[in-house]
């Protein structure tokens, strides 16, 4: 997927955003992928519209963007320029999830990726389209009493997203 020029260059000052307010340091790229989901995510939920139209894919390790990886490798972070709107919104994400303890900050917000609704709907190797779903579903988050990962993460989330979509085909049997 290629982002054109106006995006790349709001992707690009919020990778640059985000660095800033970790003092200057970079942070993990899978860090950043995370946290520009969600950015991705909360702003669709208000809006109902991207803020970077950067695409996810579903993986086993959460959501990941090519777009994202290939501009983390070739971003400028000598200036930024980005309007207020768009650091507010930022800072919602980065200030709830940000502690400043990068494994932490991962743990935490890889354990909420995977609790989401829509991350266990969309089966692995496909890409998040958040006009598929529903604003319910976009807020819904799955409470787990064990941790999933590896082979059993991706038995469940296949179970899941079967469980559901059989569900979904009885739905008109209890509508008036």
């Amino acid at each position: 997927m290629s982002l054109n020029v106006a995006s790349k260059l709001v992707l690009d000052n919020i990778i640059k955003y985000m660095t800033q307010k970790n003092s200057g340091n970079q942070l993990w790229e899978r860090l950043y992928q995370k946290y520009i989901f969600l950015l991705e995510l909360e702003y669709f939920k208000k809006y109902d519209t991207h803020i970077t139209n950067v695409k996810f894919k579903s993986y086993e390790f959460g959501p990941f963007s090519v777009d994202v990886a290939q501009r983390l490798d070739g971003v400028d972070f000598s200036d930024i320029d980005l309007s207020d709107e768009i650091k507010q919104e930022v800072d919602l994400i980065f200030d709830k999830w940000h502690t400043g303890n990068v494994k932490d900050d991962f743990e935490r917000v890889i354990k909420h990726v995977h609790s989401l609704m829509i991350y266990n709907l969309v089966p692995y190797d496909e890409y998040y389209n958040f006009k598929n779903f529903n604003k319910e579903d976009l807020e819904l988050t799955i409470v787990s009493g064990e941790e999933l990962t590896g082979e059993k993460l991706r038995l469940e989330k296949a179970s899941f997203y079967n469980i559901h979509r059989q569900a979904s085909s009885y739905v008109h049997l209890f509508e008036k």
